[in-house]
């Protein structure tokens, strides 16, 4: 529904669809092999359990997430900007204006 709404065009493939097998780094790296991905983006955490070894035998370049949360004005400014909410603060804040914070 989000990405309808605004009018974001990416595929989107469900792990499940692939049948790949394996577990944790292995099940990872094996999805990224079913799509094709020479990169994988992983958020920060990722650093505390991924065995980077398996993607780099494979030839996948692991890129590190480095999240800055864009400030909007939020329905109550007297209480400060509360980072980390869902898309859907976003959209009902800014409504149109969302998709910038995207680009």
């Amino acid at each position: 529904w989000v990405m309808s709404v605004l009018d974001l065009k990416v595929p989107i493939i469900y792990s499940s669809s692939l049948k790949v097998e394996g577990t944790s780094t292995e099940r990872l790296v094996n999805i990224c092999r079913a799509v094709g991905a020479d990169k994988y983006l992983s958020g920060p955490g990722g650093r505390n359990y991924m065995d980077l070894s398996l993607f780099e035998q494979e030839g996948i370049k692991v890129v590190w997430q480095e999240f800055t949360h864009p400030v909007y004005e939020q329905v109550f400014p007297q209480v400060g900007f509360l980072p980390n909410l869902s898309i859907v603060d976003v959209l009902f804040c800014c409504g149109p204006e969302t998709r910038k914070f995207l680009e």
